[in-house]
């Protein structure tokens, strides 16, 4: 049981990561776009 939780809380984590450097990469994108 606990590693299932602790798998679930890697793969949270990772999702995370991957969305912050989508958010970040769409933020800037936008900046260039808006010049």
């Amino acid at each position: 049981m606990l590693s299932v939780v602790t798998l679930l809380f890697k793969i949270g984590d990772e999702i995370g990561q991957a969305h912050n450097r989508n958010h970040r990469t769409t933020k800037i994108t936008f900046h260039f776009l808006n010049r």
